[in-house]
């Protein structure tokens, strides 16, 4: 035999003893490996096998050929509540919108702490619907139309609220270009419905179709208006469509105006609209253009804003035009994450939440802090007081604007007026035994430190 043929028929023995061994040892690893199970009991168990602690729930690590066999043993076993397999769980990383030109809109999106409101809300998108009064919305753009509902063009009626101008169409962007669709930019709502309400064109209107576009917005039932827009004439009849809208739970958001003055274009002037002024994005500036002074309630970022633009396209813009409906669609946000707040809750939130500025403008509360706001929630929605009277008054107020006329009989004499109940605040029965009468009177109870007499 030659040494050549020695060596080969020794390399194919050595290989056939190698593949005929390698499946024992794979059998043999995977005799090692095992599954954990979580086994519930119906009593604790003290100790457990891994706790010294009392528990009523054991980790257990099986054999992975075994998993099935100790499983059946488990639940036929009468002390035990529940059997189940381990599995994984996920580090809940606040995952950010998938849209294109996101980079573009971060510096105002950090500055509000919008990516933490988001994660805080945990809302996908929104059904609430916003009146856009202004110059119309470009009706194609491919990050605006599945939001798109029905709205009115008032300067020229027989024609539709395409816009020409692209003022209207930032606006719609702003407040609710569909987010997470890897096109675009993002809102803060992250998409709602919007009802374009074209009132100007070329720059102008009048304030009839502005008046005309909040009573539009009123009759198809709209959650929120915004109005980046205004002059500084004030407007009986503004003043009451406004009072209207806000009547019916409308939250209402406007320009602070761009003249760097003190004074505040109306309708945000009024105190009912939440007036909103800009800073310089990333900054706490106030932004060179912006209005200021006492009847600012907030500001949010106003320079390099990046939005919807006209024929589909993207463009960066700059104005209290722009931070209007940032705020406006913060508010969205806040309320499909809390529905039970009113519009007049969810203005005083966004205010009290906001963050402080070192601003030597008056620029309100400070910049718009969607973190502090969705956070605020639970706490703004209780309503107390330092101690129990103050917490009655504030009931009293939260829940009573007027009380009815009505008579009430007391030994025999008939009194007629309108009714409160006293109750003093040291005796507890006091005022649970006076809950029915307030009931049937439908009036507040509020607390005395002690036993008041009143003469009629």
């Amino acid at each position: 035999m030659s040494q050549l043929k020695s060596k080969t028929i020794f390399l194919l023995l050595l290989c056939s003893f190698f593949f005929s061994v390698n499946p024992e040892l794979s059998e043999a690893e995977s005799d090692n490996e095992t599954e954990r199970i979580l086994v519930t009991y119906e009593q604790t168990k003290s100790p457990s096998r891994d706790s010294k602690l009392s528990t009523k729930v054991e980790v257990i690590n099986v054999p992975v050929n075994e998993v099935d066999k100790m499983i059946e043993q488990f639940e036929a076993n009468k002390d035990v509540q529940h059997v189940e397999m381990d599995q994984p769980v996920y580090l809940m990383d606040s995952v950010q919108p998938n849209d294109t030109f996101l980079s573009y809109q971060k510096p105002w999106i950090d500055q509000i702490h919008l990516i933490k409101g988001w994660e805080l809300a945990n809302v996908e998108s929104s059904s609430l619907k916003v009146a856009v009064i202004d110059s119309g919305v470009d009706l194609t753009h491919p990050d605006l139309k599945p939001n798109l509902v029905d709205g009115i063009n008032l300067v020229e009626p027989s024609k539709s609220v395409q816009d020409i101008d692209g003022h209207g169409t930032k606006v719609s962007g702003l407040i609710g270009a569909v987010t997470n669709n890897q096109l675009g930019v993002v809102s803060p709502s992250r998409g709602t419905s919007i009802m374009p309400i074209k009132v100007t064109e070329n720059g102008t209107g009048n304030l009839s179709t502005v008046v005309q576009g909040i009573r539009y917005a009123i009759d198809h039932d709209a959650d929120v208006i915004n109005l980046s827009l205004g002059n500084y004439n004030n407007s009986f009849a503004l003043r009451t469509v406004i009072e209207e809208a806000i009547s019916k739970n409308i939250l209402i958001v406007g320009a602070a105006g761009n003249d760097n003055d003190s004074g505040v274009v109306f309708p945000a002037a009024y105190p009912d609209v939440l007036a909103v002024a800009s800073v310089k994005t990333g900054t706490e500036e106030k932004a060179s253009f912006s209005n200021y002074g006492s009847l600012v309630d907030i500001a949010a970022p106003g320079t390099d804003i990046y939005s919807t633009s006209l024929n589909g396209e993207y463009a960066f813009d700059k104005g209290t035009s722009m931070s209007a409906p940032i705020v406006a669609s913060s508010g969205v946000l806040l309320k499909e994450y809390a529905p039970y707040l009113t519009n007049k809750q969810t203005f005083k939130l966004l205010k009290q939440t906001a963050s402080a500025l070192t601003s030597s403008y008056d620029l309100g509360s400070g910049v718009l802090n969607m973190e502090g706001a969705i956070n605020g929630v639970t706490e703004f929605n209780r309503i107390y007081g330092d101690t129990a009277i103050d917490t009655a008054i504030e009931i009293s107020k939260n829940n009573w604007t007027t009380l009815e006329e009505q008579t009430l009989s007391i030994g025999g004499d008939n009194k007629k007026g309108r009714f409160v109940v006293l109750a003093r605040s040291d005796e507890f029965p006091d005022s649970l035994a006076a809950s029915p009468l307030a009931s049937m009177l439908g009036s507040p109870i509020l607390l005395t430190k002690k036993i008041v007499y009143l003469s009629m």
